[in-house]
């Protein structure tokens, strides 16, 4: 019972909480007359009820209400539960009438009149106050929605977004104070008073004046630590909201960043020193993109209809309890009168002793990653001791007593009271709260320490806290939705538009005449890609194309080949595959006004490689292991022959065809006119030039013609004085006209045809360059059992002995060169002829081993046959036998056969020129005699015929003059040194050596050609690509095959033949790399390409092997398409002294200076800008070891062979000066820039006519010290440099000669490694022959081999923990000290060495030379040039002529 008004208290399971109840309205209630308390709460709740007080006068009711009873008649509120005919009376014995379901329904029909009745019972002053909050939030949503008009129109007119408008960003300002004043407020009052903190302290206030001015003014400014009336405020508004979203969504989608005030860097250091005092200030402030608004929700008892409401409730209860849920979910309570209601008295009986209740047992927090989730425990004391009591985190549970790991040391849950008192029968709350850095589920458990201690102790409180990643995607997922739509609309529009001009009556296109050339020449190579027309290849083709026709059957001409493929292609498009998303797409109907199109060429006549190809397949005899007919063989091979001689340019097409006809014109031209005038300045009067007709002219063309030529005799003079007269006019005319024309036409020529190279080198992509010798048949797909195999053995991995001809008067007969086998050489040949022994394997009926060695001398000129004698001997074998005298034999290789064959060859033969290829008959029928396989034929060096190499070397000598016997005693004798003793080189054509090798062959007829010789592939021999009758099927051998899969397993280039495999092999390597990386992608680190090498002087070798070279720099360069980390190019030797002087213009002395006006140095400048227009980095040497004459005195470093010189000082100088161009590449002129202190080249770019760009770093001051060496003292750097530096241009004294790098290059060289994970070496870095100068390429070998066993890396691990010890050390030094820690660079990512590949015959010599284990090298190429040309992208003939594999259900 309630002490003060005499009211039974509501059971404690029905009371209201603080916690759950809403705040009583404050209300004074006036008793009128004295009733009992049963009577007042009937009639306070029908009052409440009715919307009115208590005290107010009772409203008159309609009749159908005045008709009920009017004993214990009472209004409910339709929204509350009908209580239960089953309840009990309350406690003062009272009886309280039961409310039936008619009651109710009258109930609910008089709402609106109670509803009505409480409007008419207010006043006007509180019908305003009671919608003045609604109209409030009426005029803000108003206003609110003329803002955003507002915006979007100021967007459209300014082209801006409506987040960067001025009427958006103005509510920065709250943000900026709020962040100021919590800055302030962290701020030291030490730092805040600039160090005049003692000053403040001797003021009350803490004020500070500060003079004006000088003494005499008598003005000063008071400084105040503290700020007065200052209201410390929190105000979050939507555009606030909205404006610091679309920043954090442009952030997260890597949007640039507009610099703003947030952005200066003394707040940012501002900030970072004091952050940790701005969180301790305000630990719950909201961030700029939240706003506080509370949610409240009704409270709704029980359902009556389901459950019976407790026992001992009275009716007066659960009226009282269904008036609160109606006011909790009909009124919207302040959240600050909520706050500020006292809760109600607790009346519940307390338990003896020390017990507390908690409210909830579990606690669950979901929240967004960084984000803080706040939840509150309600801690009851239930008992009646005054409880001191202590949150505490348990340790973590482990799932099995094994684990060793250390447990998460991260803090995600936090208590923010754990420490309090609780009186009995008070509640206190608990504020637990959860933050998390990254994803997931984690846990947490709890225990509450008490004192004194619980009777039931409180051991467990479990937290589950759940972070979540919030969808960062879905402003792109709008925008490419957007796009889409407006894609959709586009392409609907555009079909729209073209069904519109299709279905226009036009008029048929005419067909094209084919009997005109330039139709032909037009639409031949339109169709043959890669083929040019000229009038003999049109009609071979059309031949062919009759022949072809001719072999088909009836009903596959081209017509019914058209009408499969449109047959096949209906049938695809109508079959729709399953689980294919989208509607069916509608074939369009042609109307029947629109144009026909014209046919495919094709069908018109126009002779296609391709369709004569796809015919030749259907033909019969393409099933496996049938015979295929004569007839088709020689068509296809006639096909082949066509395409060969199609594939010539014509000189026409040729890039200096038009300078050519200009020149020869412009000298034309010029001629008569200088032949008048040389006749007239000898007195004799001009000859006029009489063009003579054409061939089809009419008769009185040819005699007006005839005419004015007797007219011209005629003012001719003697013979003897016009001879005289021509003779002076052609030497002048030579000196002063022609050679002049054609010098220039020479250099112009020479820089086309050079630059036009360089330019095609850079046009494929590696793997364009590697798979199209990918997928070739080989000796393990291809049965050569029973077959004649000829064997291609390959000799690039050495140099051939070189003849030395015997003194023309010595008498001595010509020692023919050997071949020495041993050491290395013996090694890797034996390595080249295991694929003889796999041959062999297969049950060949014979192996012939054939190989190209050297190259033989001029053929000289045949003595005379002495009268009376004739020779027998045959001249071709005569020939041969005369080459082979200047070739080494291979001979000396038959018992490595035999060792290496073993007994499984039946057996061993050398079979020398004169016998296979004398009794050609003999011969064959020895080899296909069947009563023995694998026969095994060591045939002699095929060098010493020229119709297998293709290319014929003679020298000539001059002719005797008719009718004299000796020659001219006045004529210069040929010499050595003369161009007379020069060899004439001319090229053997198909026809005669496709006849050589049917003739030869003939009774041979070898079935197999194996090509294992990338070098001999590199040309296009006649056993390897000609095309004579019955010549043999191509295949690849082991070795090259084993040596392209082992470059791309080497550097796991994921190129193959066909784009399935690829993406296959894309797919393994992916899974493999994140296997080895546990899942995690690597960071991506570049592979360093190293290139040097030289011998680029000596006249038109010279010039090749350069240009060879940089179509390998260009080559190598296209690795950046397939490193995910990129390529970087360090170059060394004579070509960085190309580089060095052919485009920067520096002078190097004696070596590998190039004009950079002349047609080296555009070649040059354009292999650098194919180079780094795909953002490949290229470096140079920064120093050189040169070699000074002997008669000349220089200072050399200890240990030095030579003078170093420094390149520091000559490019500083050169970096003052204007950037050097390179050319122009998509309109913007590019410009190249070096670093002079790494030598590192950077390409930058500009338009025309726009101011030249910056340079990518400042200049430095002439004094600054070069990159120190060690043992080289500063200022004697500089002094060997200074030679260098004074002259413009010049880098290296005229007498000297470069020979090598210096150490600062390797220096740098040495921190590229180290960034790289991989390195790609080809070239010496100085001079290789000689001993002296092999220290660069033997250092830069040491630190390949040094990354690649991981030596020095433990020691660079020692040096980092030594500087951070040293730095935890000096944590507590000056201001100065900290200032130089934070100023030192970041420490760099150190990178895995996993690869290291070394290409080229001379590059391999050096690393089994120099290195100490050459075995840690990934890759050693032992093909030599073979791969270098497929890096260049020059063709393999000897490869491309192989069989490819082939699908079976291709038909070929």
């Amino acid at each position: 019972m309630d002490p003060m008004g005499g009211r039974p208290l509501p059971p404690e399971a029905t009371r209201p909480t603080d916690a759950t109840s809403r705040p009583r309205p404050r209300r004074r209630v006036v008793i009128k007359r004295q009733v009992s308390a049963s009577t007042f709460e009937k009639h306070k709740e029908r009052m409440e009820t009715l919307g009115l007080d208590p005290a107010d006068a009772v409203p008159a009711m309609p009749e159908a209400i005045d008709a009920e009873p009017a004993g214990d008649n009472f209004d409910m509120d339709p929204d509350l539960p009908m209580p239960s005919p089953s309840a009990a009376s309350s406690a003062n014995g009272d009886a309280v009438g039961r409310v039936t379901v008619q009651e109710t329904q009258k109930m609910i029909r008089s709402k609106e009149v109670r509803k009505t009745v409480s409007l008419k019972t207010r006043t006007v002053e509180e019908q305003i106050q009671a919608g003045k909050y609604d109209r409030a939030l009426d005029k803000f949503a108003k206003q609110q929605e003329e803002w955003e008009k507002f915006r979007r129109i100021a967007a459209k007119k300014t082209g801006r977004d409506k987040e960067d408008l001025v009427v958006t960003r103005a509510e920065e300002f709250r943000e900026r104070a709020e962040l100021m004043e919590l800055l302030d407020r962290a701020t030291p009052d030490e730092v805040k008073s600039g160090g005049h903190n003692w000053y403040h302290s001797l003021r009350g206030e803490g004020t500070r004046f500060v003079q004006i001015g000088n003494m005499f003014s008598g003005l000063f400014l008071p400084i105040k630590l503290h700020k007065e009336n200052y209201v410390h405020e929190i105000v979050r508004k939507p555009l606030l909201q909205d404006l610091h979203l679309n920043r954090n969504a442009a952030a997260q989608s890597g949007k640039k960043k507009t610099r703003t005030w947030r952005d200066d860097e003394y707040l940012q250091a501002r900030i970072r020193r004091y952050g940790a005092k701005m969180k301790e200030l305000a630990p719950g402030k909201l961030d700029f993109d939240e706003l506080l608004q509370p949610e409240v929700k009704a409270l709704r008892p029980e359902d009556p209809y389901h459950s019976d409401p407790e026992e001992g409730a009275s009716m007066e209860e659960m009226g009282l309890t269904g008036q609160m849920g109606e006011e909790a979910g009909g009124i919207r309570a302040d959240p600050l009168e909520l706050a500020e209601e006292p809760s109600a008295p607790s009346h519940m009986a307390l338990k003896a002793g020390p017990h507390v209740e908690v409210m909830p047992d579990k606690l669950e927090f979901v929240a967004n990653v960084s984000k803080m989730c706040t939840q509150r425990l309600i801690l009851k004391n239930s008992g009646t001791a005054v409880i001191q009591y202590e949150w505490i985190e348990n340790l973590p549970q482990h799932g099995f007593h094994e684990a060793v790991l250390p447990d998460d040391p991260t803090v995600r849950f936090t208590c923010h009271e754990t420490k309090g008192q609780v009186l009995p029968g008070e509640e206190v709350q608990t504020r637990f709260s959860f933050t998390s850095m990254i994803p997931g589920t984690f846990t947490s458990s709890w225990r509450l320490k008490t004192y004194p201690e619980l009777h039931e102790p409180i051991n467990e409180l479990f937290m589950n806290g759940t972070a979540t990643l919030s969808d960062l995607n879905s402003e792109r997922r709008s925008a490419f939705q957007a796009r889409m739509a407006k894609l959709q609309t586009l392409s609907l529009a555009s079909e729209l538009a073209e069904d519109i001009v299709a279905s226009v009556r036009l008029q048929p296109p005419p067909l094209p005449d084919l009997s005109l050339p330039l139709v032909q020449e037009r639409l031949f190579e339109e169709v043959n890609e890669g083929l040019y027309w000229n009038p003999q290849i049109w009609q071979r083709f059309v031949d062919l194309g009759s022949k072809v026709e001719e072999l088909l059957p009836a009903g596959f001409g081209f017509d019914a080949t058209l009408q499969q493929q449109g047959g096949a292609a209906a049938s695809m498009a109508a079959k729709i595959p399953q689980g294919a998303r989208g509607r069916r797409p509608v074939p369009k109907e042609q109307p029947p006004s629109a144009a026909q199109p014209l046919p495919p060429l094709v069908s018109l006549g126009v002779p296609s490689a391709a369709v004569l190809e796809a015919q030749l397949a259907k033909l019969p005899g393409t099933e496996p292991g049938a015979e295929k007919p004569a007839e088709k063989i020689e068509v296809i091979r006639e096909l082949k022959r066509a395409c060969r001689d199609a594939q010539k340019s014509p000189l026409e097409r040729s890039e200096v065809w038009w300078l050519a006809y200009e020149t020869v014109m412009d000298i034309v031209s010029q001629l008569p006119a200088k032949w008048g005038a040389s006749r007239q300045r000898a007195s004799l009067e001009p000859l006029p030039f009489v063009p003579p007709p054409d061939q089809d002219a009419p008769t009185e063309l040819e005699e007006q013609y005839q005419a004015k030529i007797e007219e011209r005799k005629t003012k001719k003079v003697e013979d003897e004085r016009e001879a005289e007269l021509r003779g002076i006019f052609e030497r002048g005319f030579m000196r002063n006209k022609f050679g002049p024309a054609i010098g220039r036409f020479s250099a112009i020529a020479k820089e086309t045809k050079l630059t036009t190279r360089i330019r095609s080198a850079g046009r494929l992509t590696f793997g364009d360059r590697l798979r199209p010798y990918l997928g070739r048949q080989s000796t393990e797909t291809a049965e050569v059992g029973g077959c004649l195999v000829l064997y291609e053995v390959d000799f690039g991995f050495m140099t051939a002995p070189a003849f030395q001809a015997p003194a023309p008067d010595s008498g001595e007969d010509p020692v023919p060169p050997q071949l020495v086998l041993q050491g290395d050489v013996l090694d890797q040949l034996k390595q080249r002829l295991q694929g003889v022994l796999g041959v062999l394997e297969s049950g060949p009926l014979a192996v012939f081993v054939v190989a190209h060695l050297g190259q033989p001398e001029p053929d000289k000129p045949a003595a005379s046959p002495v009268d009376g004698e004739e020779d027998a001997e045959d001249p071709f074998l005569k020939s041969v036998r005369a080459r082979m005298a200047t070739l080494p034999s291979l001979e000396p290789m038959l018992e490595l056969i035999a060792e290496i064959v073993g007994k499984t060859a039946t057996s061993l033969e050398f079979v020398p020129h004169n016998v296979w290829m004398g009794d050609m008959g003999a011969f064959a029928a020895k080899a296909r005699n069947d009563e023995q396989e694998n026969k095994v034929y060591l045939l002699e060096n095929l060098s010493a015929i020229p119709e297998e190499t293709g290319v014929c070397r003679a020298v000539h000598v001059a002719a005797t003059p008719e009718g004299q016997t000796t020659p001219d005693p006045g004529a210069v004798p040929p010499s050595e040194d003369t161009e007379s003793a020069a060899p004439d080189v001319f090229t053997m054509p198909w026809a005669s050596r496709e006849g050589w090798a049917a003739r030869v062959f003939r009774s041979l007829l070898p079935e197999f050609h194996v090509q294992d010789s990338l070098t001999s592939s590199c040309k296009a021999l006649t056993l390897g690509t000609g095309l004579w009758p019955r010549h043999p099927l191509r295949i690849i051998g082991p070795y090259v095959e084993a040596e392209l899969a082992a470059f791309l397993d080497a550097l796991q280039l994921p190129f193959r033949a066909s784009p399935e495999e690829e993406a296959a092999a894309v797919a393994e390597m992916e899974k493999q790399a994140a296997e080895e990386n546990d899942g995690e992608a690597a960071p991506p680190a570049p592979l360093l390409v190293v290139l040097g090498g030289g011998g680029f002087g000596g006249g038109r070798e010279g010039e090749e092997s350069l240009l060879k070279k940089l179509e390998l720099l260009i080559g190598l360069s296209r690795l950046t398409q397939a490193e995910k980390g990129g390529v970087q190019i360090a170059l060394g030797g004579e070509l960085a002294c190309c580089i060095l002087s052919g485009v920067l213009g520096l002078r190097m002395g004696r070596t590998g200076s190039v004009d950079p006006t002349g047609a080296i140095g555009a070649a040059l400048r354009e292999a650098l800008l194919e180079v780094m227009k795909l953002g490949v980095k290229v470096s140079l040497p920064i120093d050189l070891v040169c070699e000074a004459p002997k008669d000349e005195e220089v200072q050399v470093e200890d240990g030095a062979p030579g003078p170093r010189v420094s390149l520091i000082p000559a490019l500083r100088q050169l970096g003052k000066q204007p950037p050097v161009s390179l050319g122009f590449l998509e309109g913007r002129e590019q410009f190249i820039f070096l670093d002079p202190e790494t030598g590192g080249l950077e390409l930058k770019s500009c338009d025309p006519g726009a101011p030249l760009p910056a340079r990518a770093s400042p200049e430095l001051p002439e004094e600054a010290v070069p990159i120190a060496q060690e043992g080289t003292e500063p200022d004697a750097t500089l002094d060997q440099g200074a030679a260098a530096a004074e002259p413009s241009g010049e880098a290296v004294p005229e007498t000297w000669t470069v020979r090598d790098v210096g150490q600062a290059t390797m220096e740098c060289m040495r921190l590229r490694l180290r960034r790289c994970h991989g390195a790609l070496f080809n070239g010496s870095l100085g001079c290789w022959e000689d001993e002296l100068w092999q220290r660069g390429t033997k250092d830069f070998l040491k630190l390949v081999e040094d990354r690649m066993n991981g030596v020095g890396e433990d020691d660079e691990d020692d040096e980092d923990d030594e500087e951070e010890e040293e730095d935890e050390e000096d944590e507590g030094g000056d201001a100065e000290e900290k200032a130089k820690r934070e100023a030192k660079p970041p420490k760099e990512r150190r990178v895995d060495f996993d690869l290291s590949v070394v290409v080229g015959r001379d590059s391999r010599r050096m690393v089994q030379t120099l290195m100490e284990s050459p075995s840690s090298i990934s890759f050693v190429s032992g093909t030599g040039e073979g791969l270098l040309q497929i890096f260049r992208g020059v063709p393999l003939p000897g490869i491309l002529a192989c069989l490819k594999i082939e699908s079976k259900d291709s038909g070929a």
